[in-house]
């Protein structure tokens, strides 16, 4: 039951001692089941994906309470007034409109290529000429390491 109870270091002869009845188990089993654990040169980040899960499950209920006000808002206008039914109307095909000249926008920006980066080609050329100089001195530290060993002279046993 005391698994890993007694820990010591060789050579200091120091002892580290871990009571494992004391230790709060609690810690573990409160952690969230879909942790991905990330270790990092400066340290270990915990990545929680039941996060992402949470604000997905919280836009679909949004999503659907939206609906459920856009069908009672539906049901309400067809006992409505002439005035307040032009007015609900009136409103309901301007937000349409203004989501169908988003999406249209969008794919013209798309095509004419005004969402990429106005520079790419000159990031793109100089991340290109960046890689080549790496190339040459990785290539020119080969060439000195394989010079430098010709130049000595290893010593062989013969026996």
């Amino acid at each position: 039951m005391n698994n890993f109870s007694n820990l010591s270091q060789n050579g200091d002869g120091q002892n580290f001692q871990i009571d494992m009845e004391t230790t709060s188990r609690t810690d573990l089993t409160q952690r969230p089941r879909n942790v991905r654990i990330i270790h990092c040169g400066d340290g270990i980040v915990e990545e929680c994906s039941e996060d992402e899960e949470e604000k997905e499950r919280a836009e679909e209920e949004a999503r659907r309470k939206e609906a459920e006000a856009r069908e009672k808002m539906d049901m309400q206008a067809k006992n409505m007034t002439w005035l307040p039914w032009m007015a609900y109307m009136a409103q309901k095909s301007a937000t349409k409109s203004v989501q169908v000249c988003d999406s249209i926008g969008e794919k013209l920006a798309w095509w004419f290529g005004i969402t990429q980066p106005k520079f790419l080609y000159e990031i793109e050329e100089y991340n290109r000429i960046k890689q080549e100089e790496e190339q040459e001195d990785i290539t020119e530290e080969i060439v000195v390491g394989v010079n430098t060993l010709d130049q000595k002279t290893v010593p062989v046993n013969k026996e």
